[in-house]
């Protein structure tokens, strides 16, 4: 595994991974790639680029960046999942 990163800097880090979900799910109804994503759904390829990535050396493996993220993005990201739910079709 490399030592260092090729990319380090948090706004160029966050671009990079914004840019990365926004292909995977600008792609997903291509005709190349949509029987691809009938076996592998795009949150698959949401978490396996950046895995890649890291082993790769483009971006590090830790980064303040990501503890931000978990604490001010994650939650946004997990209400509007909420709101989206289906609740007479759970109960």
């Amino acid at each position: 595994m490399p030592e260092s990163a090729l990319i380090t800097d948090a706004t160029t880090l966050f671009a990079l991974l914004v840019g990365v979900l926004a292909a995977v799910f600008a792609v997903r109804d291509l005709p190349p790639f949509k029987q691809l994503y009938t076996y592998l759904p795009p949150v698959i390829w949401a978490y396996f680029v950046p895995m890649l990535l890291t082993t790769l050396g483009v971006i590090p493996a830790e980064h303040p960046l990501y503890s931000w993220a978990s604490r001010y993005l994650l939650p946004v990201a997990l209400f509007l999942l909420m709101i989206a739910v289906d609740v007479p079709a759970i109960l």
